[in-house]
């Protein structure tokens, strides 16, 4: 009889890849299956953003990742071939203030060989043909060359895609649209006078058209059919390309072609007992601004935490099920913003374009708007304020970080070092716990909190702030960052393992704070 696995994850695309590399280093036993023969060989999804290079740094891939990949730092838009205004990400407060390009196959590539050193390799040819619920475990039948296997697992994660088996067997609704207009996709080598190093979004009386580098003269465009013959060979993609571009260039060779239908759809709940789903199985989005791929990541980091805390100290439900709530709601959010972005996209009334360009030129050098776009895309201000399991105590100035937001990018000095160090990077796999101590501050203090972590062993890293050197912890200097916090003369704040604070608290009152996470965990 084949031993019960604690997750069966049904598709290695990004994200099921994503899933599994937290789980390796949660020490959860899965297993991955795909039923494709082999990995992706085209570039399908490019944008890297932001916060998945955060999370993935958290996983030790991240350099991995942009060792092979091209970073922008701007991003140009013109309206008929006249310069209009810039996206500038280099002030975006994050490691990462920029947007990675890497083809959808060389992601899964690196993810799936950073797997391979946790011992654990993909499943291929691998189909998931049925499943049964029961109350303690779900039992699958798999397919792999003619013969079927019957697994058992505490959890079936569905990653399997836009067209996910799994949904359609939970007979889930995939409520949403589909945009009228069909989309081109080409990978093209041309030669123009426009940077390698910057996107490039043209808009004009032909539809709007965008461009991303690949390589030094490789470049990936898409832009939306609204009229006339479809560009399907040299001559034709030529011609689009300069109806919406109107820039000098010589078009040197298409690589591939492909057209797309925009579809804006999600599921009303992402679990369903002992079945979830991630990533497109899920939510599907347009691709305008980078966001389906890197919304699926973020799936696979806040449910792997989840899972390992119902595994580890047997955490109750309530638990599992704000991922639904977490997630469907920051996917909501990204499907209206790029079904906004998409129809804005798609207006093609010429006599608007003079109005369209004093729109693009002008919003863009206000600074707030601007900030907001940028943080946006780089899905750095995606927030969970319907979660019941973020919680406040005391009073703290609306401006400072609050429980549902990520952490922001914060930097402290080493004791002993003398250097400064980026204070997430203190916990990568548990919850990060920051004790801002008062000045003066015993060990004492300190106890209770060292007992709670002998209780929860291995939930969270402990982290005391000093405000000046000492052999432990960290030093706060100038109290700059308690000051950022709103801490006012002690407190504390918890950092779940996906980034999130999950809780804040003015003063160290170990009784409150364990109340807490016994509420975060048994729900009680």
């Amino acid at each position: 009889m084949n031993k019960k696995l604690d997750v069966l994850i049904i598709g290695a695309g990004p994200t099921g890849l994503t899933l599994a590399l937290a789980l390796s280093r949660y020490g959860l036993s899965f297993r991955i299956v795909e039923r494709a023969s082999g990995p992706s060989v085209v570039s399908k999804a490019i944008g890297i953003q932001a916060r998945s290079l955060e999370l993935f740094a958290r996983l030790g891939v991240a350099e991995d990742l942009m060792e092979n990949a091209i970073k922008i730092n701007q991003g140009n838009l013109y309206v008929n071939g006249a310069w209009q205004a810039k996206l500038d990400f280099t002030d975006l407060n994050t490691p990462f203030p920029f947007v990675t390009l890497l083809p959808q196959s060389e992601t899964e590539r690196i993810l799936e060989a950073r797997l391979a050193t946790y011992g654990h390799v993909v499943e291929r040819e691998t189909e998931l043909t049925g499943f049964a619920q029961f109350p303690t475990f779900v039992t699958a039948s798999l397919q792999h060359k003619g013969e079927t296997e019957t697994v058992d697992a505490s959890f079936i994660i569905g990653a399997d895609g836009a067209n996910s088996f799994v949904r359609r067997e939970l007979g889930l609704p995939f409520s949403g649209k589909s945009f009228k207009e069909s989309w081109a996709l080409a990978d093209i080598e041309v030669d123009w006078p426009l940077s390698s190093e910057e996107v490039h979004i043209f808009f004009s009386d032909h539809g709007v058209i965008e461009s991303f580098p690949l390589q030094s003269n490789l470049f990936r465009i898409t832009g939306n059919l609204t009229s006339g013959p479809v560009p399907t060979d040299h001559k034709a993609i030529d011609d689009f390309l300069q109806n919406r571009a109107k820039v000098p260039f010589e078009l040197k060779k298409v690589h591939w072609y492909s057209m797309f239908r925009v579809h804006n759809r999600i599921i009303e709940k992402f679990g369903h007992h002992r079945i979830y789903l991630i990533g497109d199985a899920a939510h599907i989005n347009s691709p305008v601004g980078g966001q389906g791929m890197n919304t699926g990541i973020a799936d696979a980091m806040n449910l792997a935490w989840k899972l390992w805390c119902v595994h580890q100290f047997k955490a109750s439900f309530p638990l599992l099920d704000s991922y639904s709530v977490e997630r469907r709601e920051a996917a909501q959010g990204i499907l209206r913003s790029t079904n906004l972005a998409t129809e804005l996209l798609q207006i093609n009334i010429p006599f608007l374009l003079p109005l369209q360009e004093k729109v693009i030129r002008n919003s863009l050098k206000i600074a707030p708007l601007h900030h907001f776009v940028t943080n946006r895309i780089a899905q750095l201000n995606s927030h969970y304020p319907a979660s019941s399991t973020f919680v406040t105590q005391g009073h703290f100035s609306p401006l400072t970080p609050k429980p549902g937001e990520p952490m922001p990018y914060s930097e402290v000095v080493h004791p002993r070092t003398k250097k400064n160090e980026l204070l997430l990077r203190r916990a990568d796999r548990n919850f990060l716990l920051l004790l801002f101590l008062p000045k003066n501050a015993t060990d004492d203090l300190l106890e209770p909190f060292k007992e709670l972590a002998y209780t929860y062993p291995d939930l969270f890293e402990t982290v005391p702030i000093h405000q000046s050197l000492k052999e432990d912890g960290v030093v706060d200097q100038g109290g700059e960052l308690a000051r950022r916090f709103g801490i006012k003369q002690s407190g504390l704040y918890l950092i779940r393992p996906d980034g999130y604070i999950a809780y804040r608290q003015q003063g160290l009152k170990s009784k409150s704070f364990a109340r807490y996470v016994e509420r975060l965990l048994y729900a009680r």
